[in-house]
Formats: structure tokens, sequence, C-alpha cells
């Protein structure tokens, strides 16, 4: 016998939903905010109610684990950040931490800045290009200040601490304020601002 579709409807829900009653229950497609998530509980005709928690993604979890978005334990520290050569246009010293229990993998790079006539180029984590003007990842070509740049899927381990080895630029990025935010593959993001010392000479 096929499911009877006529049952088919489209709800939305700030909160947590009961389900009762019910021998089976089948969600086609879980929608959301990124940083929202929801508790289902479901109480059959036989048996103790059951409860499993969905985040913004689909994803189920386990009733007795804690969800945790993978931003909420990344930290960006930019505490030392500076320009390095050729021509002053790498951004260097930039370290990513991943302080929670589990893997976290970054999927987009959004960075800003200050100087708007400057492009990007690369971007290199832990000593893999995940994003270049020359065809690793996506868009190709040099991007402007606040493109979304969809790079190689990044893994940084429970406890890892991976160094950002550069951003590089088309010319100098001294002097210039930045925003770089992390979008991860839970629906997640965490996001950072910070400033480059020193000038360009005017240009």
């Amino acid at each position: 016998a096929g499911r009877d579709t006529s049952f088919d409807e489209v709800y939305e829900t700030s909160g947590s939903v009961v389900v009762s009653g019910i021998q089976e229950v089948t969600f086609e497609k879980i929608t959301g905010s990124a940083s929202g998530t929801g508790a289902t509980i479901f109480s059959p005709s036989i048996g103790d109610p059951q409860s499993v928690t969905i985040n913004s993604k689909g994803v189920f979890r386990d009733e007795k684990e804690a969800v945790t978005e993978q931003s909420e334990q990344f930290f960006i520290d930019t505490s030392t950040v500076s320009i390095g050569p050729p021509g002053r246009r790498r951004v260097i010293n930039i370290d990513l931490e991943n302080n929670g229990t589990a893997t976290a993998t970054i999927e987009t790079v959004t960075l800003t800045w200050s100087r708007a006539s400057r492009v990007i180029q690369e971007l290199v984590f832990g000593g893999t290009t995940v994003w270049s003007s020359s065809g690793v990842g996506t868009p190709t070509g040099t991007q402007s200040s606040g493109t979304q740049l969809d790079i190689v899927d990044y893994e940084v381990p429970s406890g890892g601490d991976i160094d950002v080895d550069y951003i590089q630029y088309n010319a100098c990025m001294r002097g210039t304020d930045f925003t770089m935010v992390l979008n991860f593959d839970d629906g997640s993001a965490t996001s950072t601002s910070f400033s480059t010392s020193g000038g360009c000479g005017g240009k």
C-alpha cells in the first residue's frame, strides 16, 4: 500500500512539535534558520513517549546528546595578525581553533575589507589552498570585498589549532579593516573583525 499523500502539509513552527497517537511519522524535509533548533516529541499509541532533537539542517540527534553547533566552540584568533611579503599583500598570523569535541568542517568563507579597490587572489589553511582565483573552489577569478568563497571543505579536528598561512590580495593591505565569516556544514557560522597596522604609501 502506498502512502496517503492527502495528509501532506507544510507547517511552520518556532517551538516544540508533539506528534501523538501514531504508529509512524515521516518528515520529507525540515528547514529552518541557520541558528534554529527544535525538539520533536513522538508519543506512539503503544509504548513510552520517545523524543528526538533536530537541528536546522534536518540532522537528528540522540535525546541524551547535547546539541552544540560547530561555531559555538570555534575561535578565530587574530591577536597577532600582520602583513607579510610579497609586496605587503598577504594577511598572516591568523589561527583557527576548534575547542569542541567533534570535527568542525568549514564550507564557505566571506571576507570584507576597507580598501575597496583590492581583490582577493588566494586563501591557504594549514598548508592547503582552499580557494584560489585560478580555480580551486568557486567562484573563479579574483573577487571583490564581501564575496562568499565556496572553499574546498576544510576539516579542523577536535582540539585542532590551524594556521591560516595567508590570505593573498593583489596589492598592499596594510592599514586595512577586515571582517571574516566562516560557515560550517551544520549551518552555523562564526565571525570576527580585525585590522592591520601601517600604511601603503598613499596607494
